[in-house]
């Protein structure tokens, strides 16, 4: 299931968005095997964000880790001392895309330890950004006699932090990109 809704703040939203859960609280764990036996490992923090996106590779942060200030800067409208905004009198930050895993994946990645899951839906996210990237990464132009058109550029550039809560607390695997707009 995916959800939008705009974002007011670039400081806000990344401040909220990383820091939105207890990491402890259900960790994103691993199978490993020591000898016949099997146990839980929790896996590494870093992998829960991630840069995503042709304009994320061209800036040299594909699947990197999201930090904060880089996302401060992006959703502000700047990548690398460059101008990634629309040219429009108010700036949006951007929009939160929250993409969620059903219920009973949820339950078996984080409470049965099967990680096959999140890969898969980390998959799934990075897929459906593509898509959408293909599809409305978009800027307007403006040619002789003032006509007007907007021309595909299929390049974005979304920072995806993965959690694994409800607002309940419940196990509930879901991912947060932000486009900037």
């Amino acid at each position: 299931m995916m959800s939008i809704s705009p974002l007011k703040s670039a400081s806000n939203a990344s401040k909220y968005y990383l820091t939105e859960e207890n990491p402890n609280a259900l960790p994103d764990m691993s199978l490993e095997q020591q000898g016949e036996s099997y146990y839980l490992k929790e896996q590494s923090q870093g992998e829960h964000t991630f840069w995503y996106g042709k304009l994320a590779k061209e800036a040299g942060l594909l699947n990197q880790a999201v930090d904060e200030k880089t996302l401060q800067t992006v959703l502000s409208g700047t990548l690398n001392g460059e101008t990634i905004k629309g040219r429009r009198e108010h700036h949006r930050s951007g929009f939160d895309l929250t993409f969620s895993a059903p219920k009973n994946a949820s339950i078996l990645a984080l409470v049965g330890g099967d990680t096959r899951l999140i890969d898969a839906h980390d998959n799934a996210v990075k897929f459906a950004l593509s898509e959408l990237e293909k599809d409305i990464a978009q800027v307007k132009a403006t040619h002789e006699k003032g006509v007007q058109t907007y021309d595909n550029t299929d390049s974005m550039i979304f920072a995806v932090v993965r959690h694994k809560t409800s607002r309940n607390n419940d196990p509930q695997v879901h991912s947060h990109p932000w486009p900037p707009t």
